[in-house]
């Protein structure tokens, strides 16, 4: 979960294949950073945080 000015994004993993939660939770912490970054106007740290979750799970469409 991510808050910022009020917003909370929720994952849900409900409905996932197994192995599709294992890849959330491998890249959740990059994932985290990057969103943080562009939130804070640092959109080549964000990009970079985001690249590394795409490493991980290439389908993930939210990075």
């Amino acid at each position: 979960m991510i808050q910022k000015n009020g917003i909370v994004i929720y994952e849900v993993h409900y409905g996932q294949p197994d192995f599709i939660i294992d890849l959330m939770n491998q890249s959740k912490g990059s994932f985290e950073r990057g969103i943080d970054r562009y939130q804070n106007s640092c959109f080549a740290e964000s990009i970079s945080f985001m690249e590394k979750v795409l490493e991980i799970n290439p389908n993930d469409t939210s990075a």
